[in-house]
């Protein structure tokens, strides 16, 4: 089991308490592992599924500014393919999917806005070298020029009151550029997709 808490804190430049925001999660972890090697595989395949709750009965947040109450899930399959007897040449597939959903109810608003919602950091982002190469970490949805289109706003004070998602497919050739007496050097063509 997993039990995570944090303390969300408010934007920079501002004094309010009340935009702390208390996350309080507790779940599983279940990792299935068949890899040849967990630093360098070149065959086998790789599963983790996570499952998190959230709710004030935990801890988290439950106040006239802030209701925290949700569920997450984050899941990943990725195999590791062999194309020679050296296993210089290695194919590399992974699917991932997650969804966070707010399960609260509560619709009371607090200075014009809802309570009900988990924070962006909850949320998922895709870029990165994790993720999808080729777009920076922090170019996610929604931006500061969804929140504002002048560009003042700020990912982190934003709630979400719905749900989210994403869904992640990435393809890898990986081959052997350059080896000598205990180095080697390898390249790797690569293929992200997701939304």
């Amino acid at each position: 089991k997993i039990l995570d808490f944090y303390r969300f804190d408010p934007p920079k430049g501002t004094d309010s308490v009340s935009l702390y925001v208390d996350v309080a999660k507790v779940g599983p972890t279940v990792e299935i592992d068949y890899r040849d090697d967990i630093f360098n595989p070149t065959r086998g395949t790789y599963t983790k599924i996570q499952l998190f709750y959230s709710d004030p009965l935990l801890g988290s947040s439950d106040n006239s500014s802030q209701y925290v109450h949700f569920f997450k899930t984050d899941n990943s399959v990725t195999n590791y393919q062999r194309l020679n007897k050296a296993a210089s040449y290695i194919w590399v597939n992974q699917v991932r999917g997650g969804y966070v959903g707010n399960l609260s109810q509560n619709s009371q608003t607090y200075l014009g806005a809802p309570v009900s919602g988990f924070p962006s950091t909850e949320a998922f982002a895709l870029g990165g070298p994790t993720t999808i190469r080729g777009f920076g970490p922090n170019e996610q949805f929604p931006n500061v020029y969804d929140l504002a289109p002048t560009g003042t706003g700020d990912i982190t004070s934003f709630k979400y009151t719905t749900e989210t998602y994403y869904y992640l497919i990435k393809s890898e050739f990986r081959f052997p550029m350059f080896k000598a007496k205990g180095f080697s050097i390898g390249g790797a063509l690569f293929y992200d997709a997701g939304g």
